[in-house]
């Protein structure tokens, strides 16, 4: 239901921010043969600001439907800063502001044999559940690294809130189980499940003490005859 929900929220979206492009693209050629005599440079500054904006809730939207729309799992070989870059975009779409939220993706990474739609998900859980984590805190941190390391690309969720309770870790990747106040704690189930199934894993250093959780994507690195072959 949520997916089909999101699935029409981002098509219902997507026509008014069409319509909004094209009229401010309008005004722009319109406006073109005065720009430099009645137009103030301070609009049309704006109005470029005003279409790159657009431009940009616009490709937001795409991926939106892209991540909600049902279909089989296709895999290919992806970059993962991008696809986390863009898994942060969702993620802090209607987010309330505030968050500092810190990227240190390390440059060159292999690319990872994976679906793209599914890892995202994993990435928009973690670090939504990251947010969620530090909302109560009075400077909210998340911090976002990644890694190579012994085979795999390692992608860290870590945040600055609480933690996760010590009576709840055990219970933290198994269906209807959650340390939030509602929720069926399906999440990082699923998010687990997806990395093992692309022979990866989702483990967790759960904090406690003044010290936030911190949880860790594994993903494989394809051997050099895979990637030369699916590159090819």
């Amino acid at each position: 239901a949520m997916d089909e929900m999101g699935a029409a929220l981002a098509h219902e979206l997507n026509q008014p921010l069409t319509a909004l492009m094209l009229y401010l693209q309008a005004i722009q050629r319109v406006s073109a043969p005065h720009f430099t005599s009645s137009v103030p440079p301070a609009a049309i500054e704006l109005l470029q600001k005003a279409l790159h904006e657009a431009e940009r809730a616009g490709n937001i939207i795409q991926r939106m439907r892209r991540f909600v729309e049902k279909r089989d799992p296709v895999r290919r070989l992806v970059d993962v800063t991008a696809l986390i870059d863009d898994a942060v975009e969702l993620t802090l779409l209607g987010n309330r502001p505030g968050t500092k939220i810190t990227r240190e993706l390390t440059s060159n990474l292999p690319a990872v044999l994976v679906d793209p739609v599914q890892i995202q998900q994993i990435v928009v859980n973690l670090v939504r559940n990251a947010l969620d984590a530090v909302k109560e805190h009075p400077a909210p941190d998340v911090r976002i690294y990644t890694k190579q390391a012994e085979g795999t690309v390692v992608l860290r969720v870590q945040d600055n809130g609480p933690g996760v309770p010590e009576k709840a870790v055990p219970y933290l990747f198994k269906a209807f189980s959650t340390s939030k106040g509602s929720g069926l704690g399906l999440g990082l189930v699923i998010s687990r499940t997806i990395a093992q199934n692309h022979g990866g894993d989702l483990t967790v250093e759960p904090g406690g003490n003044g010290k936030g959780a911190c949880f860790s994507l594994h993903l494989p690195v394809p051997a050099p005859a895979a990637s030369t072959l699916l590159a090819g």
